[in-house]
């Protein structure tokens, strides 16, 4: 069996982003913003009933 071809057009997309390799990546981190004390507080009371009985390490198959 040969190697099997990508499909890739020959030319760029138009509007498509080039990646340069001399770039460190984009932090993906930098479009969250930052949330104050009283927010977090918020936040945390908002989720807390959601979170009751929650357990992480509980499989979600039953018998697993």
């Amino acid at each position: 069996m040969g190697k099997k071809e990508l499909d890739r057009p020959e030319i760029d997309v138009i509007g498509a982003e080039q990646l340069n390799a001399k770039q460190p990546p984009a932090d993906s981190t930098s479009d969250i913003p930052d949330f104050t004390p009283e927010e977090w507080e918020w936040l945390k009371e908002q989720t807390a009933e959601l979170e009751k009985g929650y357990i992480p390490t509980r499989s979600l198959i039953p018998g697993l």
